[in-house]
């Protein structure tokens, strides 16, 4: 039987140059990381930017899929499964920063930086990756708001880091007008189960008056939730 075989040129530009970049990317990651020290838990410095998406070939974002699977990947190393907490974590947020610069739109980096990164034992590792995330949230507050609420409970109920918690939530209630209302009354509540009464009733009331809340239901939680705060500032 004959097989029928295409000649090179009947590819798609785009995608020869997909494959060329996976290659000199396969190439590049087998580099860095025999540039290793002996340590198998040691994350290679992260590349500059420009390095990266010159390697991208004007495939950045499927660059930036690339090079995070390697990233999620590395904590398995020739059958030896890593914890998270013995991972650099400064050389880590440096690459999920490059993965960002190549796919700004990309959410995954930051749910890795939120749900998967701050799963250690290690107190100042996972102080690091919420800072991490903080930071992130307030270039673009908009597009990573979701994140740092998720910081917020982290910060309550794995630290017992109640002002840091407030912090992230009052972040996300001055910085995101776009985010749901769940989320701007966080701060509210938070404030409530540390008994700041005062505080938190006069941040409900600015939320009230300002007439962002267009659902009658969300409108007479708030209200209500008010009243209740009211009396237990009465009652302190």
């Amino acid at each position: 039987m004959k097989i029928k075989t295409r000649s090179i040129k009947s590819v798609s530009p785009r995608i020869l140059c997909f494959l060329a970049a996976a290659l000199v990317l396969q190439v590049f990651f087998h580099h860095i990381s025999s540039q290793n020290d002996s340590s198998i838990s040691t994350l290679p410095p992260a590349p500059q930017a420009g390095h990266l998406k010159i390697l991208s070939m004007g495939e950045q974002s499927a660059l930036a899929k690339i090079t995070l699977l390697w990233l999620q990947a590395f904590d398995s190393q020739g059958g030896i499964k890593l914890r998270y907490s013995e991972l650099d974590y400064t050389r880590l947020t440096q690459w999920l920063d490059r993965i960002i610069e190549l796919n700004s739109k990309s959410d995954y980096p930051m749910l890795l930086a939120s749900q998967i990164y701050t799963m250690v034992p290690d107190t100042n590792k996972k102080r690091y990756a919420l800072e991490y995330v903080y930071k992130k949230f307030l270039q673009r507050p908009e597009q990573n708001w979701r994140w740092l609420s998720q910081c917020a409970v982290i910060a309550k109920h794995q630290l017992n880091d109640f002002n840091l918690a407030v912090k992230y939530a009052q972040a996300i209630r001055k910085n995101a007008p776009g985010a749901p209302t769940w989320a701007k009354q966080m701060e509210v509540l938070l404030l409530d189960d540390i008994g700041e009464y005062e505080t938190a009733e006069i941040i409900l009331g600015g939320l009230i008056s300002s007439k962002q809340f267009k659902d009658e239901k969300e409108l007479i939680f708030l209200q209500d939730k008010l009243t209740e705060i009211k009396q237990r500032t009465v009652e302190k």
